[in-house]
């Protein structure tokens, strides 16, 4: 049971935190106000930063049949988990669990790049190849000054060279 959340940049939260959680909570507003994002964040804070719910969501929500397909930019699957779909801006989710510790997810893309060189007729033709990636890293801390462990997840999409 998570006793505190804060949530930096995530969908349509610029910051937000949620103090002394129960073991039940009621959360109410009107529609878009972030009922849903706020528990799709604390979903993947205890879910250990498994990326993979959150890109389905937006695969089947928003993506596939309304312009996103195969082809398109990978970045589009993952945009609307950064407020204000700013790609260059971490996204920040911090809990405390009553049994885990303290929980630290850190969401930020970044563009992997690999420099190429392909030799025709003996001149050199240099070329950037790379791929959109979506860093998932979740730390968890136990007591104040306990130790830590990180775990790091990696999605990333797009053609690797030829």
């Amino acid at each position: 049971m998570f006793n505190s959340v804060k949530i930096l940049g995530y969908r349509g939260f610029k910051s937000l935190a949620v103090d002394r959680l129960r073991r039940v909570n009621l959360i109410a507003g009107p529609n878009n106000s972030g009922k849903t994002s706020l528990l799709e964040a604390i979903f993947l804070l205890a879910h250990g930063g498994n990326p993979q719910p959150a890109i389905r969501k937006n695969v089947v929500l928003g993506g596939i049949g309304r312009g996103v397909g195969l082809d398109t930019d990978a970045t589009a699957l993952w945009a609307p988990l950064f407020s204000d779909l700013n790609l260059s801006r971490q996204v920040s989710i911090t809990g405390m669990h009553q049994h885990f510790g303290s929980l630290d997810l850190k969401i930020e893309h970044r563009y992997s790049a690999t420099m190429r060189t392909a030799a025709a007729n003996l001149v050199a033709h240099p070329r950037i190849d790379g791929a959109p990636e979506l860093h998932f890293t979740l730390t968890q801390r136990f007591g104040r000054q306990g130790s830590r462990k990180s775990v790091k997840s990696l999605i990333s999409f797009g053609k690797r060279g030829a």
